[in-house]
C-alpha cells in the first residue's frame, strides 16, 4: 500500500501545487461552480491584461484562472488576496508591468459576485 497515489491526486498536473479546490466543503465547492461563467466573462472583459477582450479566438485565454478565482471568492478570500494574485499572473506569470488599480478594481468585482450571491441579488 502506497499513499503516492493520494499525494498526487492532490496535484495540480500543470502547476505541480496543491489542489486549490482540496479541504473545500461542499456547499463553498458548489458555490464556486456557480461562479464560474461570471468569472469568465469579468476576466476577459474587465481584467484582460493583454488586451484580447475583442478577439473571438481569444475568447479562452484567461480559462485557466477562472477555477482558483471561483474557489478564492466561495472561500470568502478578502478583495487585498484575490487583488494580489490577479497582480502576481500579470507581473510573475505574464511578464507584464501590472497594472494594480486594475487588479483592484477586478478583485472587488468578483468579491461582489459572492456578496450578491449571498443576499439573494
Amino acid at each position: 500500500y502506497s499513499n503516492k497515489g493520494v499525494a498526487e491526486r492532490h496535484l495540480h498536473v500543470d502547476r505541480g501545487g496543491p489542489d486549490p479546490a482540496y479541504g473545500l466543503r461542499m456547499e463553498e465547492r458548489i458555490r464556486a461552480e456557480r461562479y464560474h461563467d461570471a468569472v469568465r466573462e469579468i476576466l476577459l472583459r474587465e481584467w484582460d491584461p493583454i488586451g484580447v477582450r475583442d478577439r473571438a479566438e481569444a475568447r479562452d485565454e484567461y480559462d485557466s484562472y477562472v477555477h482558483r478565482m471561483c474557489l478564492m471568492i466561495a472561500r470568502g478570500e478578502p478583495t487585498h488576496r484575490i487583488a494580489e494574485r490577479l497582480w502576481n499572473i500579470e507581473t510573475s506569470g505574464m511578464g507584464l508591468s501590472g497594472d494594480w488599480l486594475r487588479a483592484e478594481r477586478v478583485a472587488d468585482r468578483l468579491v461582489g459576485l459572492c456578496k450578491r450571491s449571498s443576499t439573494g441579488e
